[in-house]
């Protein structure tokens, strides 16, 4: 069923965005992120991005159906990622955020299914849709922002990708060699740039990855060259 908007509602008039305003909205606004939509950015002064986004899959059945996820992206990758379609004669257009990430999950928390079958979450009432962003909204709360806003901080970053458990379990782009040299490149030289570059060049061994490392390694070196003037932020 189609509310006003063209949105799917429930047969007694739940919609996700109504959904989004009572369980999601609250937790994000007293965080101090910034709504896009049923998306909300974290940002830090070197322009770095930390999202969640709640997004719908239709409906069926009676059900509105939705899903979550949570994307980091560094502004170092989104440089590179723009550098390198600028070499390949790529449009000039800066690329979306939502397209250059370094981790991204889903969100999976045990929300309430019942009666749904999709293969996905949703509600198909006021009721059920009170259950389900009681569900959602805890593991906002306890794990989503905390990580989102810890993330903002480069240096605890780069600690939970290459000593932590926090992120093995979802997906990364790249390898632990060309995480430290985005997450580090930002500082300028420094001994552990040196070593990350040192081992991203050794890495280039791999066929698997090789041209995706050499590129990395060409874009950092310039950046290193070019300094504060290749920072096309803004």
């Amino acid at each position: 069923m189609l509310g006003v908007m063209g949105e799917s509602t429930t047969a007694d008039g739940v919609t996700l965005t109504m959904f989004a305003r009572e369980h999601v909205d609250p937790l994000f606004r007293r965080a101090g992120a910034r709504k896009k939509g049923r998306r909300y950015e974290f940002a830090n002064a070197a322009g770095d991005v930390s999202l969640f986004d709640l997004y719908s899959r239709g409906w069926r059945n009676g059900t509105v159906g939705f899903d979550a996820g949570c994307q980091i992206s560094p502004h170092s990758m989104a440089l590179f990622r723009q550098w390198s379609l600028d070499r390949e004669g790529g449009s000039p257009a800066a690329v979306p955020r939502m397209q250059v990430w370094l981790w991204s999950a889903g969100l999976t928390p045990p929300l309430d299914v019942e009666q749904i079958g999709l293969g996905h979450r949703g509600f198909f009432d006021a009721a059920s849709a009170r259950r389900c962003g009681e569900a959602l909204a805890a593991a906002i709360a306890s794990t989503v922002i905390p990580l989102l806003v810890r993330s903002m901080d480069r240096r605890w970053l780069l600690d939970a990708f290459l000593n932590g458990d926090v992120f093995r379990a979802h997906r990364m782009i790249g390898t632990p060699e060309r995480t430290r040299v985005l997450l580090l490149i930002d500082d300028g030289a420094s001994p552990d740039l040196d070593r990350a570059l040192a081992d991203l060049a050794a890495s280039t061994r791999d066929p698997r990855t090789r041209e995706g490392d050499r590129q990395l390694l060409r874009w950092a070196r310039e950046r290193l060259d070019l300094g504060p003037a290749m920072d096309t932020r803004g």
